[in-house]
């Protein structure tokens, strides 16, 4: 009667535990792999994150304004046409003839023309106005207008190249994200495999401590076991979730949209030696080409503080109507005016030799600085080689370490169905199982990023 009260118990003590795990994995598989959840593979992310990251549309508001700028420069080849209009109402202007003659002069002038020389007289209009049409025209600038439209081209191809290196960097972020969550995801999966082992060995344990064949500590220890793995569990749901969280935002889904993972982890191919890959970095990474077009832009600017002393030739001319012209100076007469114009800078503080002084340092400065991203470019693609090789590396050990726990647990199954072994020493040949396998995993997991790093630090596009 006690023997059959303490199963039952224990069957009920059983099925609580397995009923509090079911609803746990049941609420987070709702939560992550709804009916209507939106399926994402590697190749989906890296398409939607480009799509709609802001990072890249920016950059790409970056080139377009960039552009402008070049037709800015551009339209110093252009004439400059304006029309003016203005009116102006002066003070009365007028005098009489006799007030500006010697008094002598005005007295030897006939008494019928004496009206006219006291009558008001005015050699300006009161109401002036004037329209025009004006044009301005540099003709030469010797060399200036060239060297600072290429400026302003090297500032779009430097803006053009600002968009491969977001794009870059954000697909790689979200290649990053989604192997994170998947091997998560897998990790999770192992645990609960071993989980369900624990169950069917407490169910097992129950039974033979009925008979008198197993042990209380057997019962606890297993128990132990499972609430260490339940706690386990539930850490690395929680990092799935932060990592689809941070999926959503890079792929630009609503933060509560629910998105499974579809993937697995294949190894790439095997890379080329270690000086074509190198080579090919110094040809493709953004960073090395912007260092390069940083230092063929601060060249220009030498040049062009080089050509700060020569004078700028302009014509001008304008047409247009104005009044204010005899013989009737309220009338508005045509009138034109052309001319040429040379600026010569004589003299402006030193600032020539100054402006030349900044732009030399700010040249050397440039070929230093793509120096120090070609070293660094090499340097990055050096070890990114040489943590592909070690993950392989890694990869080979967990695969032997894998078929070896494999053996070890037949052989344990064995001993313990004869009775040699006890529970727990076969759990623990289980646990190594399930532990070579969340290793063998993890190794995989390791060599895929680490080819990733490596096609990123070559220059490359995460899924060419």
């Amino acid at each position: 009667m006690i023997g059959s009260l303490k199963l039952a118990m224990r069957a009920k003590l059983f099925s609580v535990a397995a009923s509090i795990l079911l609803v746990s994995l049941g609420t987070l598989s709702a939560q992550s792999s709804g009916t209507d959840a939106l399926t994402l593979t590697v190749e989906q992310a890296v398409a939607r994150t480009k799509a709609n990251q802001p990072l890249i549309r920016q950059a790409l508001d970056a080139v377009e304004a960039a552009r402008a700028r070049v037709g800015e420069a551009q339209s110093a080849y252009y004439p400059m046409v304006s029309g003016t209009a203005s009116y102006n109402r002066l003070s009365d202007q007028s005098f009489s003839i006799d007030s500006v003659l010697p008094p002598f002069l005005v007295s030897q002038v006939p008494a019928q023309y004496q009206g006219l020389l006291s009558a008001p007289f005015s050699l300006v209009p009161d109401n002036l106005w004037d329209f025009n049409l004006g044009l301005n025209q540099v003709i030469t600038q010797f060399g200036k207008r060239d060297v600072q439209v290429k400026l302003a081209q090297s500032g779009l191809a430097s803006a053009r190249i600002g968009v491969d290196q977001v794009t870059t960097a954000v697909s790689y972020q979200a290649v990053q994200v989604f192997y994170t969550a998947l091997f998560l995801q897998e990790q999770g999966k192992a645990l609960d495999e071993q989980y369900a082992n624990l169950q069917e060995h407490l169910h097992v344990i129950q039974v033979r401590e009925d008979t008198g064949s197993a042990t209380r500590l057997e019962d606890l220890g297993t128990r132990v076991r499972m609430a260490a793995l339940q706690s386990q569990r539930s850490e690395i749901e929680n990092q799935v979730q932060k990592q689809k969280i941070a999926l959503r935002q890079l792929t630009g889904l609503a933060p509560s949209a629910p998105i499974t993972l579809s993937g697995s982890f294949d190894p790439g191919s095997t890379a080329a030696d270690d000086a074509s890959v190198v080579e090919s970095a110094l040809q493709k990474r953004p960073d090395v080409r912007q260092a390069v077009e940083s230092e063929s832009a601060a060249d220009l600017s030498l040049r062009l503080a080089a050509l700060a002393p020569w004078p700028t030739v302009t014509a001008h001319a304008s047409m247009g109507f104005k009044n204010g012209a005899l013989p009737d100076i309220n009338v508005p007469v045509f009138n034109w005016v052309a001319g040429v114009q040379v600026s010569v800078p004589i003299f402006q503080g030193f600032l020539q030799a100054r402006l030349q002084d900044e732009s030399r340092k700010k040249l050397e400065s440039a070929r230093e600085n793509t120096s120090a991203v070609r070293l660094n470019a090499t340097t990055q693609v050096l070890q990114a080689a040489q943590d592909v090789k070690a993950a392989r590396q890694q990869v080979d050990i967990s695969v032997g370490a894998l078929d070896q726990a494999r053996q070890m647990v037949e052989v344990a199954k064995i001993q313990y169905d004869i009775g040699i072994i006890s529970n727990l020493e076969y759990l623990d040949a289980q646990t190594a199982l399930e532990t070579a396998n969340v290793s063998n995993l993890s190794a995989i997991y390791k060599e895929v990023l680490s080819e990733y790093a490596l096609r990123q630090a070559a220059g490359e596009a995460p899924l060419d």
